[in-house]
């Protein structure tokens, strides 16, 4: 009853998105724990690698893992040798490579029909009583909902394999839009990650 509750309002009321996540890990990597992590999600526009990669390294940071957004580390417009880019990794003691890649991104819409609404009236006249009534249609329309498919795939630095993957579903109200469904990505993500033990929390920061 209270997660019902929990759905209808935030149908109702505000912007909400909800993540189906399905993953899978490395056999050679299962007792590995990753606690220095570089974020990197390859958008084309800025805007949005910004957004989704300081949402995703901030999610990590709230549970105490140490997690460095990539734009900040490694910029787009520079070419990189491969010693420069080792010589990056070891400066902050990268130890995991999550990479977070948009599948895909559409609108679902609904049709809901408009309401009906009848008021009336009622009055006296001498001997008569006389009544009118007025009936108006309000709202209806078309809903619009976005959807999102990630596939994020979590590196092991040393090896360069992949160590853990996900592949999930985010949807959103028709209030959400892309950063309403990034932040329930990232918290998603990150508490799958801390369920299957894959992530080494920091002993020095408080």
């Amino acid at each position: 009853m209270k997660k019902a509750a929990i759905i209808v309002f935030c149908i109702v009321t505000i912007s909400c998105a909800f993540t189906d996540i399905t993953s899978v890990t490395n056999p050679d990597h299962k007792n590995k724990l990753y606690g220095r992590i570089l974020v990197i999600s390859p958008f084309q526009e800025l805007h949005y690698r910004k957004l989704f990669e300081y949402k995703l390294s901030n999610t990590f940071y709230d549970v105490y893992v140490d997690a460095f957004a990539g734009i900040d580390l490694i910029s787009p417009i520079k070419t990189y040798t491969d010693f420069e880019l080792r010589k990056i990794l070891d400066q902050y003691n990268i130890d995991g490579i999550l990479v977070a890649s948009l599948t895909d991104y559409y609108e679902s819409q609904t049709y809901v029909p408009p309401t009906q609404v009848t008021s009336g009236s009622v009055w006296v006249v001498s001997n008569y009583v006389r009544y009118s009534q007025t009936t108006k249609s309000i709202g209806g329309g078309t809903i619009s909902r976005p959807r999102m498919k990630f596939e994020i795939r979590l590196y092991d630095r040393s090896s360069g394999e992949v160590a853990w993957l996900s592949q999930s579903f985010t949807s959103g109200n028709a209030l959400a839009d892309f950063v309403t469904l990034a932040d329930s990505l990232s918290r998603v993500t990150i508490r799958t990650l801390i369920k299957e033990h894959r992530l080494l929390r920091s002993t020095t920061r408080k």
